[in-house]
């Protein structure tokens, strides 16, 4: 916008502006008597053109176009690699093709030879004669039948294409649409110990409602568990009837109850999982001892994959993701920071006493967690965690990913309890025993 003072001939940027008539005229700090000079009868209400940037507001949007500069460098990365993949898969189906449409076309070719040049059948009994050379007109539609089956392999074609169209329906969707986790984010999902039964909390009015689902196993505590797209839950590992970790991995769709059974992930429970732009992210947890390894599980091609060990083993793990990485917090004194990108770690604080029961949870840029005591951080100052007050009560460990609702946080506990925390006074109570 190019902005005058209102004396014609003053070349002065404007500083105020006045409300006393409707075109809303600007001056220099050098013309402003004069303005009011030139009608004293009217109510001159100057305000400055310019005020000071809210620097709250300031930080807010650099954090989010950070965020969102960090998203479409996963995107390009991603791209890049499904790309290839989906150029490989193309290039296996011209592959076929060109093979069977050759063997195809010559077969054809030795049908048709045989078929109008030859005026005699076979018919002798009990003697095997080959049917390209000495064609029976008779049966040519089965000849034809057969040759038909020389056609490209339809099994590998399905396999690659399954591939290719996915990528193709996912090549235009932003990484902001993939992360929309479901709209159940009001629920709390969870097993009931031993059992096929998959339970659904909803917090605000407290209702429990139970399902029988299609598990092969009884199902139990502590698992990696959480919502990805399409209205679904992840569930990995957990403990089993006789206390062991087990490696059981579903994606169960939350509308029809349909579990599907995914390829096993290692031994583990007392671990968080984390779905991040088309991934499910695990960190350490235990399986017979406290385990440092880590996975990620790729939904679209339903995979798992190792990523870099944590530095030590850690059990009890909670995760949260803060541009482009995840802060990870165990039983111990260290809280972590996993760079998706570089797939690396660095040590966000040390002396910290975290013990079996810990959670985090994430609320705008603000971050708290909850263990021994309650500490509060943000995404800008991760190297300073405020100690504000002692928990008292044993709560249980927790695998549970927080449900945030009207300024409010809710979890479920290994010995089900159902926790509330206010963001704003942090006050913690339980307000419902699901089980003993």
């Amino acid at each position: 916008m190019d902005l005058h003072c209102l004396e014609k001939e003053c070349t002065a940027t404007p500083f105020m502006f006045c409300n006393c008539a409707k075109e809303l005229p600007m001056m220099c700090l050098e013309h402003v008597q004069v303005h009011i000079l030139q009608d004293e009868s009217k109510d001159h209400n100057l305000r400055p053109i310019y005020k000071k940037v809210d620097e709250s507001k300031r930080t807010a949007i650099e954090v989010k176009v950070q965020e969102i500069l960090q998203k479409i460098k996963l995107l390009k990365h991603s791209f890049t690699h499904e790309h290839a993949k989906a150029v490989e898969s193309l290039e296996k189906i011209r592959t076929v093709f060109l093979s069977n449409f050759k063997k195809a076309k010559d077969c054809y070719r030795q049908i048709l030879s045989k078929a109008s040049s030859y005026d005699k059948i076979f018919a002798m009994p009990c003697k095997n004669s080959d049917p390209y050379v000495d064609a029976d007109i008779e049966n040519i539609s089965k000849l034809i039948e057969d040759a038909h089956q020389i056609f490209p392999d339809k099994k590998i074609i399905d396999h690659e294409m399954i591939f290719f169209e996915g990528f193709m329906k996912n090549l235009f969707v932003t990484e902001l649409e993939k992360e929309q986790p479901s709209p159940f984010s009001e629920n709390i999902y969870f097993f009931k110990a031993e059992s096929h039964v998959l339970a659904e909390l909803h917090v605000e009015d407290l209702e429990l409602k139970e399902n029988e689902v299609g598990v092969k196993e009884n199902l139990g505590l502590l698992a990696s568990i959480c919502l990805i797209p399409g209205d679904k839950l992840f569930y990995h590992g957990g403990y089993n009837g006789d206390g062991d970790a087990i490696a059981t991995t579903y994606i169960i769709n939350l509308k029809t109850r349909f579990a599907e059974a995914l390829p096993k992930g290692r031994l583990r429970c007392t671990a968080s999982a984390i779905y991040y732009l088309g991934s499910i992210y695990i960190f350490g947890g235990y399986g017979k001892n406290s385990i440092k390894q880590c996975d990620k599980f790729s939904v679209k091609r339903k995979i798992w994959e190792e990523i870099s060990d944590l530095p030590c083993p850690v059990q009890n793990t909670s995760t949260i993701q803060v541009k482009g990485s995840f802060i990870i917090t165990g039983l111990g004194s260290k809280i972590y920071k996993y760079e998706i990108e570089t797939n690396k770690y660095s040590v966000v604080i040390s002396g910290m006493n975290i013990g079996g029961f810990n959670i985090l949870i994430k609320e705008s840029l603000n971050i708290y967690l909850l263990s021994a005591g309650i500490y509060l951080s943000s995404e800008d100052t991760l190297d300073k965690w405020l100690f504000t007050e002692k928990i008292n009560d044993i709560i249980s460990s927790t695998t549970c990913r927080p449900v945030l609702k009207d300024r409010f946080a809710y979890f479920l506990c290994q010995d089900g309890e159902i926790m509330k925390f206010n963001l704003d006074t942090l006050e913690l109570v339980k307000i419902r025993q699901i089980y003993d």
